[in-house]
């Protein structure tokens, strides 16, 4: 088993791929797929295999074993050499084990697949190949699925992400350009070609409604990743870490959707959530496991505490204030005493210097009124001066985030 933060990674380039080499030294995008797992040994080996059997070579699988007590050891140390194992000593949730894989990986796109599922065999080429074609710069990658029970197929598709894919299309703006085949361009294998751009659809920024598949079945770019990993929001998320990460990186960068099953999504009696496929007007997960509320309130904790960050990669702040929004619409909350209120009132500081105190104010007067500003001797009292880290920026206290004197 390789040891935590070892090399044991796959990355051969595929045949064909060598024909490029003569005219540039640019390669096609390697693909982080991380497999959390807690005891699922008897399923891991499908799942390994799945993943290093991709007809896309340029991958490399990672293992975060969450804790496991069953024969999911065993099943790491055969894989030895193939696959980056790293182990949690206790069982930590899905959310922090899905962080100490992106931790380890490299990826400039990333899938975080559960180790009960399989991946099709083209399912990170197809991926690749309709981000690489997209006009659009999107965060998120999502496909359809296949619904097996005990190990028999009973559907091959997902509800929500069909769901969206049924809706009447607007007008098709050539949203897409086929990635031009080698030897002329840098696409070296022989699929799956622009009938498979036909049946895309493109989910707009601001979305919050589940319109994607589980889990396994996205993939997402490392980038807008970078905007939610390695906070308190997601380490959070003992479950429906796809609720947090689908909707935080749609809701902002957009994604898009692809009317193509790709990935098995396996039931088989002891799922987390999942107690049997999915059926119209009938509940398929567990009351007690559906957290996508918990989800998007830690979401809108995020974007409100992490203001700076975020804002400090975005063109304009008016993507976060109009994901916020779009989140409280979705909760079903408004004005004052909604969960998006009570988070501007506690991260007032960071907001205005993120996004400025006048516009922060207009912004958030249908909620509550901002924390009155502090006295001059309160503001000299309470220590350094916090400088906003954006240019133009006025000086802003740490505590309060008002414009004050700067006593030092």
């Amino acid at each position: 088993m390789a040891p935590e933060g070892g090399e044991a990674r796959t990355s051969a380039r595929p045949a064909g791929a060598e024909a490029l080499a003569g005219r540039h030294d640019f390669a096609l995008p390697l693909v982080s797929v991380i497999v959390t797992a807690h005891n699922y040994g008897r399923f891991l080996e499908a799942a390994i295999a799945s993943v290093l059997g991709q007809s896309y070579r340029d991958v490399e699988c990672i293992v975060v074993d969450d804790g496991s007590s069953d024969e999911t050891a065993a099943v790491l140390e055969a894989a030895e050499g193939r696959v980056l194992a790293i182990r949690n000593p206790r069982p930590l949730g899905q959310g922090v084990a899905s962080r100490v894989g992106f931790e380890a990986s490299r990826g400039q796109y990333v899938v975080f697949m559960d180790g009960d599922d399989v991946l099709g065999p083209d399912f990170v080429r197809d991926h690749v190949y309709v981000n690489l074609s997209s006009r659009v710069a999107v965060g998120c990658t999502s496909s359809d699925i296949y619904q097996a029970v005990d190990g028999r197929l009973v559907l091959a598709l997902g509800e929500a992400l069909n769901g969206a894919l049924m809706e009447p299309a607007p007008e098709r703006l050539n949203a897409f350009r086929p990635l031009a085949p080698a030897p002329e361009g840098p696409w070296p294998y022989d699929g799956p070609g622009a009938a498979l751009l036909e049946g895309v659809r493109h989910a707009p920024p601001g979305r919050t409604r589940w319109v994607w598949s589980p889990m396994t079945a996205n993939m997402f770019r490392r980038d807008a990743l970078t905007l939610f990993v390695g906070y308190d929001g997601l380490d959070g998320m003992r479950l429906s870490t796809d609720v947090y990460l689908c909707t935080g990186v749609s809701v902002l960068c957009g994604s898009l959707l692809i009317d193509k099953s790709l990935s098995y999504y396996r039931i088989h009696g002891a799922n987390c959530g999942t107690y049997q496929a999915q059926l119209s007007n009938v509940r398929s997960v567990r009351a007690e496991s559906e957290l996508s509320r918990r989800a998007k309130e830690r979401l809108i904790e995020h974007m409100t505490s992490q203001a700076p960050a975020i804002c400090a990669r975005l063109w304009t702040p008016d993507p976060l204030l109009g994901a916020l929004e779009a989140l409280e619409a979705d909760l079903g909350e408004r004005g004052d005493g909604s969960h998006l209120a009570g988070c501007v009132e506690r991260h007032w500081q960071g907001l205005a210097a993120a996004v400025g105190e006048a516009r922060l104010t207009e912004w958030n007067a249908p909620r509550a009124p901002p924390p009155s500003p502090p006295t001059a001797s309160t503001a000299a009292a309470i220590g350094p001066v916090y400088r906003a880290i954006l240019p133009g920026r006025p000086l802003a206290n740490a505590t309060w985030g008002y414009p004050i004197h700067d006593p030092g």
